[in-house]
């Protein structure tokens, strides 16, 4: 008969009932199937094997009890029936023995747990079963609590204390990567201690806490907020805001320049050191003086290092490193110079006598430039190179850009918008700043985005004047037909260029010149924004053409004529003793003029050329007068100014920088030769080589 036949509804629950009654007289005939064979192990390491007239013996269920255990060949259990091995636990736990592993913090609980192990008389009845640590040993658990939920802040709480102690340790860290140490935050010991202090022996989870933190701030409510010094073991009064500043100030003529900084002590990072956050639009004006000597807390360490890093020549004057630290702190600190060529001075060195490679890539400042969302777009301790590659991102980009509001070509009115100062550029992974301007092109202007506010005013200032051009056409074509002297200065300027590039020259200087209004009244045309700013300032800009045009066309009679007449003086055979005097000359009548000099020269020195040139037949015809040998004296002087200058221009131009800096120098460049080879005609600034220097040092890298 069925078990349904025989039990009715509900058999199999009935079944089990009768089994669990019958267990629990029954324990010691329990079993659990052995995995590697076909007997079954019980408590007490008992093994048998089911008796092979058993009808359960095709089945073999993992766990059963029999009624009796019968010796013969083999120990066999018979009359047996499967069980559930929890009825044991249920029956008999009292009987079960416990075991347990390592206790774990379960954070979503909130409270310490451990693995449970329950085993009758060495049979494991229950294998693994995660069980709060608390019901085994309080004073662990409570310990894991204050450990994980506390010190490590692994806890969801809606107090304020635990926080505000958080913020007071990453004060701290802060403070470590300031000091470039790791003993001055309060270690996990410490803090630990000052929880269990406060915390009641029965609080172990968080439920338990939270009620009791609640009572306890009724009382008071900055019960758990620690202070600096629970947060501080080490002696930090010398790491203050003035040696380890958090935004590191730079003056500019403009204003200052603010750089963020960030500290982290973490060797072999790429961040390890002091990070300045520099601005995108910041980074064209970012000095290597800025940032190279660090922070005040860091700068005596570079100096050691780098007077170790001496040639032994040297080093051995400055034996021991640590007497000769503070006299050149003090010397370098507010020096113009970058710090090499100040310490340099200091320590009275060669310039080039650091090896700045030996240093540790920390001693470094590495800047971060940020785009205009907060996101860094790139990073790297030198400087130049960073705004190099930047640059060529950006200027490929805004030459990649397609048609639309900044990228217009063939435009011969203003029928745009007003041009905003800067706009931003969406690419996949960053903000770029675009600078727009008004772009001249043969007989159109065009809109363009430019990677610098320079490039951009640059662009403009000649973009504005081709459209003053291009709306004044009828008068220029009077005056191109009626400039005094034409056809003389043709002839004197054949040498250099064609008549029609001269008169063209002359034109496009003298729009500039009328354009730039002296006035405060009416903007530079590089700052012009607005279709109305462009009427006025072209309106006046035409009432102020004509005189213009007669001033630049007497400028360039007096210009050409003189280079005319100094060629001519050089033209004659020349003793090899008053060849660099010459070549010199000649050198610098060739960067003075040329096809298209006019326009090229800024309008404040435009005035200035005659008297350069004149300057210029002066000195030659000394050189040819007995003066040979004071103009080579000067020559010493003046030819290494004037390389570095060369120099410096060519790296800005492959590198795409322009620097108003370095064309003030190339100017006081000129100025310093009138006082040297034609004082007579005196300067029109003060100059001179110390002066010059001084310029230099304001002067942006390669």
């Amino acid at each position: 008969m069925s078990r349904r036949e025989v039990f009715g509804r509900n058999a199999a629950q009935k079944v089990d009932a009768i089994h669990r009654s019958l267990l629990s007289g029954l324990l010691g005939n329990i079993g659990k199937k052995n995995p590697e064979g076909q007997d079954y192990v019980g408590p007490r390491g008992v093994r048998f094997n089911m008796f092979p007239g058993s009808a359960l013996i095709k089945a073999k269920p993992q766990w059963i009890m029999s009624a009796d255990l019968v010796e013969t060949a083999r120990l066999y259990a018979r009359t047996v029936a499967p069980i559930d091995p929890l009825w044991v636990e249920q029956l008999a736990p009292h009987l079960l023995s416990p075991s347990y592993g390592t206790p774990v913090w379960n954070q979503e609980g909130a409270r310490a747990m451990v693995q449970m192990k329950l085993s009758l008389h060495g049979l494991i009845i229950v294998p693994a079963r995660m069980v709060g640590y608390a019901k085994v040993d309080p004073k662990g658990a409570r310990a894991l609590f204050i450990h994980h939920a506390l010190v490590m802040g692994e806890f969801r709480t809606d107090g304020k204390f635990l926080l505000h102690n958080l913020d007071l340790l990453e004060d701290a860290r802060h403070l470590e990567d300031k000091a470039r140490r790791r003993d001055l935050r309060a270690d996990p010991a410490r803090l630990y201690e000052f929880y269990d202090a406060r915390i009641p022996a029965d609080v172990w989870d968080g439920p338990r806490f939270e009620k009791w933190r609640h009572e306890a701030e009724t009382l008071d409510p900055k019960a758990l907020y620690m202070t600096r010094a629970d947060t501080l073991m080490g002696d930090v009064e010398d790491i203050t805001p003035e040696r380890y500043p958090e935004v590191l100030v730079a003056r500019v003529p403009s204003g200052e320049l603010r750089f963020p900084l960030q500290y982290r002590f973490d060797p072999g990072h790429p961040a390890d050191g002091l990070t300045a956050r520099v601005r995108l639009p910041d980074l064209e004006r970012v000095q290597p003086w800025m940032l190279d000597r660090l922070v005040p807390g860091y700068l005596p360490l570079k100096i050691a290092e780098l007077i170790r890093s001496l040639p032994k020549a040297h080093r051995v004057r400055f034996v021991p490193v640590t007497d000769h630290i503070g006299p050149a702190v003090d010397a370098v600190k507010n020096s113009p110079l970058i710090l090499t060529d100040a310490l340099a001075k200091h320590l009275q060195v060669p310039r080039d006598s650091f090896s700045e490679s030996e240093l540790a890539p920390w001693l470094f400042t590495r800047v971060a430039v940020i785009d205009g969302e907060g996101r860094v777009v790139a990073s790297g301790r030198d400087v130049a190179g960073v705004r190099k590659d930047l640059g060529v991102k950006a200027r490929s980009t805004f030459a990649d850009l397609p048609e639309g509001p900044w990228n217009r070509d063939n435009l011969t009115s203003w029928d745009f918008d007003e041009l905003p100062a800067q706009v931003d550029v969406r690419l996949a992974n960053m903000v770029l700043v675009g600078y727009p301007a008004i772009v001249a092109r043969d007989k159109t202007v065009a809109l363009r985005l430019f990677e610098t506010d320079l490039a951009a005013h640059e662009a403009q200032h000649d973009g504005l004047r081709r459209l003053f051009e291009l709306q004044i056409a009828p008068e220029l074509k009077y005056l191109e037909k009626n400039i005094p002297q034409m056809a003389e200065m043709g002839a004197w300027f054949r040498t250099f260029g064609t008549a029609q590039q001269l008169k063209d020259d002359i034109l496009g200087a003298s729009c500039a010149r009328a354009l730039d209004n002296p006035t405060p009244l009416f903007p530079k045309p590089e700052d012009v924004r607005t279709k109305q700013e462009f009427i006025r300032i072209a309106a006046e800009g035409w009432k102020r053409l004509v005189p213009a045009s007669t001033e630049v066309a007497k400028y360039a009679a007096a210009i050409v004529q003189t280079r005319h007449k100094i060629e001519q003086m050089m033209a004659r055979s020349i003793p090899p003793l008053l060849m660099p005097g010459v070549r010199d000359t000649q050198e610098q009548l060739e960067h003075l003029v040329y096809a298209g000099f006019l326009t090229a020269t800024p309008v404040s020195w435009l005035a200035q050329l005659p008297r350069f040139l004149k300057a210029a037949e002066i000195r030659v015809s000394k050189i040819f007068d007995a003066g040979a040998a004071r103009d080579a004296a000067n020559l010493q002087v003046i030819k290494p100014l004037w390389r570095r200058y060369l120099e410096r221009k060519h790296a800005h131009k492959k590198a795409g920088v322009i620097d108003v800096e370095l064309e003030k120098y190339r100017w006081m460049v000129e100025e310093l030769r009138v006082s040297m080879f034609a004082q007579e005609l005196k300067t029109s600034i003060p100059v001179s080589p110390v002066r010059l220097d001084k310029q230099w040092e304001l002067v942006r890298g390669a």
